[in-house]
């Protein structure tokens, strides 16, 4: 029997306190009070509803595919597992608020991945959650790149490791797994700053001029790689597994 789809469960309520506030104060204004209502009735709600239902839409379809395919998931029992409730809250909060469909399915898969208690250490599930509603998908990319440099620029059929010299820069690896940053340093820059102040790479700068096999090492911390792991795609829910 088909799931039936989720939409009165989740609907915003009270607790979204932006959309609340918004709606107190439009209706404070005079004269143009009633049509600011109107505007967020009509225009602002209906896409967050949307985005919301369709992301727990997907979220209960990829449940029910791990209590068939797992023979120790019980969904029912998630109820009672306080890290999915929390994951859950948190993850529905920042999903319903993004338009990038790419973040919305890495926090689905921290949320199943929370469900099959593969939870962060040091209670970070909450942490690294809130570091998504910062973070962009260039963000988790160019982090997934710098987890092993070598793999990714295989993965990318690039031919650039034949071609660094004795003194090279990780910044090469940038420009040659993301042709949109070509040339563009004040934004990678930015973007691997960001990372580091989270501590999720373990270098401030992609520009020190080192050896090839320095260029090719990995920069992920270990709190780094914990948050790849975490916004990975369960492989029971990969295709063909």
């Amino acid at each position: 029997m088909p799931r039936k789809p989720i939409d009165e469960a989740s609907k915003p309520g009270l607790s979204d306190a932006g959309l609340a506030v918004v709606r107190a104060a439009a209706g404070s204004i005079p004269v143009v009070g009633a049509a600011a209502q109107e505007l967020i009735a009509f225009v602002v709600t209906p896409p967050l509803e949307r985005r919301r239902n369709e992301w727990l839409n997907r979220l209960a379809v990829d449940l029910d595919e791990l209590q068939r395919k797992v023979d120790a998931f019980d969904v029912a029992a998630l109820s009672e597992n306080e890290d999915f409730i929390s994951a859950i809250t948190a993850g529905v909060t920042v999903a319903t608020r993004s338009a990038q469909e790419e973040k919305r399915d890495l926090l689905r898969n921290a949320v199943i991945n929370s469900a099959l208690g593969r939870v962060p250490l040091f209670d970070m599930q909450s942490v690294f959650i809130g570091y998504l509603e910062y973070l962009s998908p260039l963000h988790v990319q160019l982090l997934w790149a710098f987890e092993n440099p070598r793999v990714a620029l295989e993965k990318a059929g690039s031919r650039l490791e034949e071609s660094l010299f004795m003194s090279a820069a990780p910044s090469q690896v940038v420009e040659e797994l993301f042709p949109q940053l070509k040339g563009q340093r004040d934004v990678y820059d930015f973007l691997w700053q960001d990372l580091f102040q989270r501590r999720l790479v373990n270098s401030d700068s992609l520009h020190g001029m080192m050896t090839k096999e320095g260029v090719l090492s990995a920069r992920t911390s270990a709190l780094g790689n914990q948050f790849l792991a975490f916004l990975s795609e369960p492989p029971e829910l990969a295709t063909g597994a």
